[in-house]
């Protein structure tokens, strides 16, 4: 018992992959006493073969079919978690509330608007929970930035600014069957840097872009350049625009083909009473006129929080969900506009990348990369605006009334 109410029961959808980070929150949030662990479903059994001790030792139940979990663990289980591929969050999210479980769902929620709708409409229907991995959130220091912010100390927001250089290996793009891929097996995927990787970064900028503790900022229209280094239908280096409804402008600048990588990401947030900065997860505040304040880490796993603090409020209703679906929406139609505008990928001309062997597999480093994404976050140009010689401009794109991603281009 945790203050007069049960422990959550929890099951989970995939152990794989990243599963396996939602395994080891389960296993933490379970010694704190606030969930317990029954049930676990993966179509391959191989991969329970990782955690075996800990399945035996909780007895955890092992199914290789998602109907029969569902059936099986009615009463047993309250909270459903789900580590698939994105083309299938939103189906399976949708199925585990209509079974009657709330659900953490990876990020993102689902790779189109009217999946994402969907998943929403289905939690009011079903009377259920559904939240989003987008651990960022559950982040104690992102939550304090979000409380100044909110308070009025930076005034109006009036830009948000994100970037991150990583090199990812080849290797990272064979990890599962829709790594890179626009669509895989029939549905939308739009796996790459804004809609995987580095989507928390775009989910971040627009809550730091919204005054409403309630709720993130609305994106107005999109314009984005998707550009990929390697023979895959996503992108693997970006820049992004996005013009809210209140006028802040956000703008992202991605790579995962850096020539030097730097992992850690930054976030700028410029407000008319000073700005942020946040890197190496230090947040540096600094008010026009002198004076600086930091907001420091508070020790807290964002990872375990997801769950711990998912698993209190369903026991005793606090603290609140940070990342509802319905929350998420936003974040959805930036991205199903973001490929709207640019008309799909891009693919960067061989003469400036160089392919080079990495550990036991090949990597792609983009040529002048670091620098123009180090410049378009200082300034908040597009690689077009600054004059890459391989990037090509493109045009905004509304999204007054957008409900359906049907884009005309093809997907790989």
């Amino acid at each position: 018992m945790v203050d007069g109410g049960e422990a959550v029961g929890v099951g989970l959808i995939g152990v794989g992959g990243w599963g396996a980070s939602h395994v080891r929150s389960i296993l933490a949030v379970g010694e704190m006493g606030w969930c317990r662990w029954v049930g676990a479903c993966d179509r391959d059994a191989a991969r329970f073969g990782q955690w075996q001790a800990e399945l035996d030792r909780y007895g955890v139940r092992r199914f290789d079919d998602v109907d029969r979990m569902l059936g099986e663990l009615q009463g047993k289980a309250d909270l459903m978690g789900i580590a698939v591929g994105i083309g299938y969050h939103a189906e399976l999210s949708i199925r585990c509330m209509e079974a009657g479980y709330h659900v953490i769902c990876e990020k993102p929620p689902a790779a189109t608007i009217q999946e994402a709708d969907a998943m929403t409409a289905a939690a009011e229907r079903c009377g259920k929970r559904c939240v989003i991995h987008f651990q960022g959130c559950w982040s104690g220091s992102f939550l304090r930035l979000r409380e100044l912010i909110c308070r009025g100390e930076l005034g109006r927001i009036r830009a948000v600014r994100a970037a991150g250089r990583w090199l990812r290996a080849d290797t990272y793009y064979g990890r599962n069957a829709w790594a890179g891929k626009m669509r895989d097996q029939g549905r939308w995927v739009l796996d790459g840097t804004i809609n995987n990787p580095f989507s928390h970064l775009v989910n971040a900028a627009l809550h730091l872009a919204s005054a409403d503790p309630d709720r993130p900022a609305m994106p107005k229209r999109v314009r984005a350049e998707l550009y990929h280094c390697r023979d895959i239908g996503g992108e693997d280096t970006s820049c992004l625009a996005i013009e809210t409804e209140a006028g802040v402008m956000i703008e992202t600048f991605f790579t995962v083909c850096s020539e030097q990588p730097i992992k850690p990401v930054r976030l700028r947030v410029i407000g008319e009473k000073g700005t942020v900065d946040v890197a190496n997860d230090r947040i540096t505040v600094k008010f026009v006129g002198g004076g600086q304040k930091v907001i420091g880490q508070d020790g807290r796993d964002a990872r375990r929080s997801v769950y711990e603090d998912t698993c209190r409020f369903l026991v005793g209703g606090e603290p609140p969900l940070r990342c509802p679906v319905a929350n998420t929406r936003g974040f959805v139609l930036a991205i199903n506009g973001a490929f709207e505008s640019a008309g799909g990928t891009r693919a960067v001309p061989q003469r400036f990348v160089r392919c080079e062997p990495y550990e036991e597999s090949v990597v792609y480093r983009l040529r002048g990369i670091d620098e123009l994404i180090e410049r378009g976050f200082e300034g908040g140009r597009s690689f077009s605006g600054l004059g890459a010689p391989w990037a090509a401009s493109t045009d905004w794109f509304d999204l007054a009334g957008y409900q359906r991603f049907e884009p005309t281009f093809s997907g790989q």
